[in-house]
């Protein structure tokens, strides 16, 4: 989806089309999170035979299934992340990409990544990066308004 949402936000910035930019950002954004949730459900509720296309090492998929539910908020979280990664890059807008990943990796990922690191705990590490998806969908999407709001070509 961030791929389409890349192509479609830049032919219509160039227009200067603020009426398809926002009904894009809703379609993709719908989108992105049903594919993501559809694909991490899918995983939580056959994870045998999924995760067994993967690998035939079935001490991995023994382990891969106590972490499994955390696909749900990774792939959810992340499908808004990279939908707005598209929509930003679409935008040529760098620098709001830049400066939310920076935030979102210094406010949501080191603090719980450390913390993980000390403590040995891997279910904290995938919290981390449930951090890391949860602040950059956030930080891009503070952003969105300011896109809309601005003069547009």
């Amino acid at each position: 989806m961030a791929f389409a949402t890349e192509s479609f936000a830049g032919r219509y910035f160039g227009r200067g089309d603020r009426t398809h930019l926002r009904r894009l950002l809703t379609l993709g954004g719908c989108t992105s999170i049903a594919l993501g949730l559809s694909f991490a459900l899918a995983f939580v509720l056959f994870p045998q035979p999924l995760f067994g296309l993967l690998t035939v090492h079935q001490e991995v998929i023994a382990t891969v299934q106590t972490y499994v539910l955390w696909l749900i908020p990774v792939l959810g979280l992340g499908a808004i992340a990279y939908m707005l990664d598209g929509y930003f890059l679409g935008l040529t807008a760098g620098s709001v990409l830049r400066n939310a990943t920076v935030l979102a990796a210094g406010v949501g990922f080191l603090p719980l990544a450390f913390l993980a690191q000390s403590v040995g705990s891997a279910h904290l590490l995938w919290l981390a990066l449930v951090g890391l998806m949860a602040a950059r969908a956030l930080t891009l999407l503070w952003a969105v308004p300011k896109s809309l709001a601005s003069p547009l070509p």
